[in-house]
């Protein structure tokens, strides 16, 4: 039978979300985590459930690879928020020897940075004062030089990378 997928959980889950989906509100596969204004969050020890909510890789021994030419961070801060500090890595080669990074916090661009080595990127919290334990921070890493390691020549990797995070702090 062509319709017998329809039974399947996966199916009905998602069929179920898109009734869910309201426009002009974001959607959250996983609620984001609630973090204290003084976190220091280091990657490689884990991070909450949907901290890393979109375009990143899986956790790895040092930190976690950006793996698209968008990857987005939330939480709900639970004091007003001044800084936001990235420990961000940028894949090079050759023939790409930097990575290029805009920085958007709720789509307003706070930062834009060239990464040539392992930085600590400081992110300035615009409207700092309105994130008091409930509302999302959602941070966006635009990520225009993407690119894999094995097209560099680097490895065989596969996976469309920009940088590597090693861990946020939150200010």
């Amino acid at each position: 039978d062509n319709l017998s997928f329809m039974v399947g959980r996966h199916y009905q889950d998602c069929h179920f979300a898109r009734f869910m989906h309201v426009p002009g509100m974001p959607q959250y596969s996983v609620p984001p985590p609630k973090l204290a204004l003084g976190s220091m969050l280091k990657i490689a020890a884990g991070v909450p459930h949907g901290l890393l909510s979109e375009g990143w890789s899986g956790v790895e021994s040092w930190g976690v690879w950006s793996s698209a030419d968008k990857a987005r961070v939330t939480f709900v801060p639970d004091a007003p928020v001044r800084v936001i500090v990235l420990m961000l890595s940028p894949l090079t080669s050759a023939t790409l020897p930097a990575q290029k990074v805009k920085i958007y916090i709720s789509g307003e661009l706070l930062k834009e940075v060239v990464l040539y080595d392992t930085t600590r990127v400081e992110v300035p919290v615009v409207d700092g004062r309105s994130y008091t334990g409930t509302k999302v921070l959602e941070l966006e890493l635009e990520l225009p030089d993407a690119a894999r390691p094995r097209s560099l020549g680097i490895n065989q990797d596969d996976r469309l990378l920009a940088v590597g995070l090693t861990s946020i702090e939150i200010l």
